[in-house]
């Protein structure tokens, strides 16, 4: 018994064939667009890793000004010279050579504003307009 189907082989070889060639196709186009969707979001990944980088070392440099400051004030509030301005102006103590003014409590309730003058003598005032004018 001869075989003798030769053109339903060939049609089917060639159907064989284009399916091949479409389902490998299928699988390029699937790897091509899943490569530029992952290519896009790297990208994206990359720009906002970039702006994260950025503000990171704008707060760095403003820490270490702000760690330069508080070594500073740390060594200024260890010196002698802060304690002893401390000192005279907390506690109120002074050298040897000081002198201290002490001066009268001034009543709150008392008025601040001349008093009328009596016995003749002028204010300062009109003794200035006195002064020119006449």
């Amino acid at each position: 018994m001869t075989y003798n189907n030769t053109v339903w082989d060939k049609l089917q070889l060639k159907i064989w064939s284009y399916l091949r060639n479409i389902i490998i196709g299928g699988i390029a186009v699937f790897y091509l667009i899943s490569g530029i969707i992952n290519t896009t979001r790297q990208y994206q990944t990359i720009k906002s890793a970039e702006e994260i980088y950025r503000r990171l070392e704008l707060k760095a440099a403003e820490l270490e000004k702000e760690a330069g400051d508080l070594k500073r004030k740390l060594t200024e509030a260890t010196s002698s010279a802060y304690k002893e301005r401390q000192v005279r102006e907390l506690l109120g103590k002074g050298k040897e050579n000081d002198y201290w003014l002490i001066l009268p409590e001034i009543d709150e309730t008392e008025s601040l504003r001349a008093e009328n003058f009596d016995g003749g003598i002028l204010p300062p005032i009109k003794m200035w307009i006195n002064l020119f004018t006449n």
